[in-house]
């Protein structure tokens, strides 16, 4: 069974699925409806760059690319987002095939598994919710998918796709701390000491970026980190 088939059912079991589940008519909630953990959606609207300047409270991507949404398209951005959680479920699936067939689980098998992966309540849950979970999810998943590629082909580009990966991870969620990027590094180099080089460089400006983000929260708010909640 080639993959260009089994990726066009896969594409095929969700849209069907979805147009079956969209009679059952489930409420998206609104992003500027209140979520505690976003800023209001009159500063990301006018006033983007310097709210998250100031914002400490957590990383700021997911604050950014809410705040996108609501320039680009004021009136629709819920339907945007919506759309991408949508396809990265599609792609979650496709990644999940392609991890499964790396540990030589049955090509029948990996494509029934990543099928059920899709219909599961739990993922029409969180593809639904509009919030970080979902973005996680995917980031996380994407990241074993680049790593994987990265280790059979030694492709640069796929080095560099895992390490993109990790940053927004961090950026997303505090709980991804510089301290996971430098054990992610240290692990690689231990295993793939020949490619240190390309490993170092590769971490080399996620590194960058997440510490000057830290520097910033110190310099303003008096903490070394993404995030005061603690």
């Amino acid at each position: 069974m080639q993959k260009r088939y089994i990726y066009l059912s896969l594409i095929a079991i969700y849209i069907i699925s979805r147009i079956y589940l969209y009679q059952f008519h489930f409420e998206i909630r609104d992003l500027c409806s209140g979520y505690w953990q976003l800023l209001d959606c009159i500063s990301l609207k006018s006033n983007l760059f310097e709210s998250l300047y100031y914002l400490h409270s957590q990383p700021p991507l997911f604050n950014f690319i809410v705040g996108l949404l609501l320039k680009i398209s004021p009136n629709y951005y819920n339907e945007i987002l919506l759309l991408i959680y949508m396809g990265l479920t599609i792609l979650l699936s496709i990644a999940l095939f392609e991890i499964f067939i790396f540990f030589k689980i049955p090509t029948k098998l990996s494509f029934i598994l990543s099928a059920i992966y899709m219909l599961l309540p739990e993922t029409i849950l969180y593809e639904s919710w509009l919030y970080y979970t979902w973005l996680d999810t995917a980031l996380l998943l994407f990241s074993i998918f680049f790593l994987i590629r990265y280790i059979e082909k030694g492709s640069w580009v796929y080095l560099i796709l895992f390490f993109v990966d990790i940053l927004s991870l961090m950026l997303i969620r505090s709980l991804f701390h510089l301290i996971y990027l430098i054990g992610l590094v240290a692990i690689l180099i231990t295993f793939q000491r020949f490619d240190y080089k390309k490993i170092l460089l590769s971490a080399l400006i996620p590194f960058t970026l997440v510490t000057a983000l830290y520097l910033k929260n110190y310099q303003l708010f008096g903490f070394f980190g993404s995030s005061s909640w603690l």
